[in-house]
Formats: C-alpha cells, sequence, structure tokens
C-alpha cells in the first residue's frame, strides 16, 4: 500500500514537473543605455542586459529604469509582455540622450510657454522636446530665447537690464572678475568634466 502511494506520488510530481516546465518561458533585456535597473512585476531582478530569464507564462511588467549615476532622462519606461512558453522574448529600451541647458550667470528659471523646468543648470530630454522654443528668465536680466534644434550643450550668457546696473552694481571678487560669474564658469566646467568622463 505504502509502495502504490509512493509510486502515485512520483508520478504526480513529475507531471508537475514537467507542467511547470512547458508553462515557464525567458525574457532578455537591453537597453540604451546600459546598466539600465530591471523590475519585472515590482521585483528588482537586476541590471540590463538581462538574458534569458525564466517567467512563467502570462502577462508581465517590465519596468526600466535608466542608471542613476548617469546624465540620462529619468524617466523609466514600462512595459507590459506576454510570456509564452519555452520562447525567449526580447526587449531593448531606449532612453533619449538629454541636453544641458546652463546660463551665465547660473539659477536662471527655464519656460516653454508657461512651462517652468527648472534652474540653471539642468538636463532636458532632447527627442520629446525637439523644435520647441524656450525662454531662460532670470531677475535683472534680459530674456534669452531659443529653439532646440540641435542636441548639443546650450549655453546662455544673459545680459543684465540698464536699470538693474543703475540701481545694483555688480559685486566683485579679486577686483575684477564677478562672483556670479566665477561661480557659473566653475560649475559649467565642473559639469564638462563630469560629461566628459560619464
Amino acid at each position: 500500500m505504502k509502495l502504490h502511494i509512493i509510486v502515485c506520488l512520483g508520478i504526480f510530481l513529475a507531471f508537475s514537473i514537467i507542467g511547470m516546465a512547458r508553462d515557464t518561458g525567458m525574457v532578455s533585456i537591453t537597453s540604451e543605455p546600459s546598466n539600465s535597473w530591471v523590475r519585472i512585476d515590482s521585483i528588482l531582478v537586476g541590471r540590463t542586459p538581462i538574458s534569458k530569464f525564466k517567467l512563467n507564462t502570462g502577462l508581465h511588467q517590465i519596468q526600466v529604469y535608466p542608471p542613476q549615476n548617469g546624465i540620462w532622462n529619468l524617466e523609466k519606461r514600462i512595459y507590459e509582455l506576454s510570456i509564452k512558453p519555452k520562447q525567449d522574448t526580447s526587449l531593448h529600451a531606449v532612453f533619449g540622450k538629454p541636453v544641458l541647458v546652463n546660463s551665465i550667470p547660473y539659477g536662471a528659471q527655464l519656460f516653454s510657454d508657461t512651462t517652468q523646468f527648472g534652474f540653471t543648470p539642468l538636463y532636458i530630454p532632447f527627442a520629446v522636446h525637439k523644435g520647441k522654443q524656450f525662454r531662460i528668465e532670470k531677475e535683472g536680466f534680459k530674456s534669452y530665447r531659443f529653439s532646440l534644434d540641435s542636441d548639443k550643450p546650450v549655453l546662455a550668457h544673459l545680459t543684465k537690464r540698464e536699470e538693474f546696473i543703475k540701481n545694483k552694481p555688480d559685486s566683485k571678487f579679486l577686483g575684477f572678475i564677478s562672483k556670479k560669474h566665477l561661480k557659473s564658469k566653475f560649475t559649467l566646467l565642473a559639469l564638462t568634466v563630469a560629461t566628459h568622463w560619464a
């Protein structure tokens, strides 16, 4: 009797294992840039590239995040994938290259129509905003307007308003270099070096 039960359990387990094997598939995930974080059904599974990761068949949510130490747009990419038995489904996530927008002096506001993006220096995704009109504004300075037609860095040299020059003379550092301009140049230099070695 015991032997019969053991045999039945063995057959049941064997069929269960075979059934499970038939109900699994694989997913391979790459990204641009590489080394991006990946979550599958809200569970962190690693960084790209990920090759032949086994999943149960059915619908799964794939979330891909750009590298935290990069200059890429911080948006995540969300995909719904249907995994089929014994098939390797490929997914390639692409994050658009950002554009550096800076100004001298820094700390100016970047606008597109009525939307404020933040304060310079900052990065904006080129693919999303290509061809749009922007303006950079800072108190005491004339507005700087430009069209985002290239992914090259934008550096706006802001011009002071005449009334601001008369009422608020600029402070000097070492007698001839503006403190604000000095900080802007050091900030721009640091960002340029960081971008070069990223």
